[in-house]
């Protein structure tokens, strides 16, 4: 089994307050990466195969389980995987570790000079071009593929109908935001009378140097929820500041669930700080612990 749907919802106590916790680090078992990306990459990856390409090439940030995750699912589809990360000498980052599972499953692992986000993905598909025959395919950056939004909203849906409850808060990890879109597109798409309509969803972003404002606007395009639907993501749907840089892990993670220190280990810092100075959050609170 490569990607696990139902994936289980825990409770913890938070400063005595009672938190959900959605375990999406746990929808791709090991030796899959904790990414839950991976639901819909499957997807991706599945159509890319049928329709003929042999060969895919990923970006990874330098703490980034893309490579690992591509190369997982491309093995047993027999396609091959390049993985192209960044250069770096830093050696409290986990990207030789995540290539080294990465060639566990046969990924072929091309560090280049980093630069710019645009400008190292049309390096990568260069590499790619020079060295496949045409049967090839560069994911998009940040593997922000439709298929992820929508394997995204049909788990949320999945897990309404499992817990037989719905949040009237959502905490959730935002980095490209594409997890936080599926989301957002599951509870517009989940019919549970009008109680959705009071569900606030705060994403916490990964690195401090962001815009909130656009960020919130990428991730509501991309969700296709529109105003005027029953959930309003205008006015239900905030993006706040994590404390730190992207390249700054939380190193005192005190979340009581494997927490990853660059993603998610920032909102839940973010969710501790805010309960404990007192801020109130509607019941239930939904921690969803995007697994990056």
């Amino acid at each position: 089994m490569l990607v696990a749907n139902n994936t289980p919802i825990e409770k913890y106590l938070l400063h005595e307050r009672l938190i959900w916790v959605k375990r999406e680090d746990l929808c791709c078992p090991y030796p899959g990466p904790a990414f839950s990306k991976v639901r819909g990459l499957s997807a991706h990856l599945k159509v890319l195969s049928e329709n003929g390409i042999l060969s895919v090439g990923v970006i990874s940030t330098l703490v980034s389980k893309a490579g690992w995750g591509t190369a997982y699912i491309s093995q047993p589809l027999n396609m091959k995987c390049y993985n192209f990360y960044p250069r770096s000498g830093r050696e409290d980052i986990p990207v030789k570790e995540y290539c080294r599972m990465s060639e566990e499953f046969g990924g072929i692992q091309v560090d280049l000079t980093n630069t710019r986000g645009s400008i190292f993905w049309h390096r990568a598909k260069k590499y790619l071009s020079e060295h496949e025959d045409g049967h090839f395919e560069m994911l998009t950056h940040h593997l922000k593929l439709q298929e992820t939004i929508v394997e995204t909203a049909a788990e949320f849906y999945r897990t309404i109908e499992a817990w037989g409850e719905f949040p009237s808060t959502i905490i959730i990890p935002v980095g490209s935001g594409t997890i936080c879109a599926g989301v957002l597109s599951g509870i517009e798409q989940t019919s549970t009378g009008k109680k959705h309509l009071t569900c606030k969803v705060i994403g916490v972003t990964a690195t401090k140097d962001v815009d909130e404002d656009r960020r919130r606007a990428s991730i509501i395009k991309a969700a296709n929820v529109h105003v005027g639907s029953m959930f309003d993501a205008i006015n239900h749907f905030e993006v706040v500041k994590t404390y730190r840089a992207y390249m700054e892990p939380v190193s005192r993670n005190t979340s009581p669930f494997p927490c990853n220190p660059w993603y998610d280990a920032k909102a839940w810092e973010w969710l501790d700080n805010s309960i404990a100075a007192g801020n109130q959050l509607d019941e239930p609170v939904l921690f969803w612990n995007i697994g990056s």
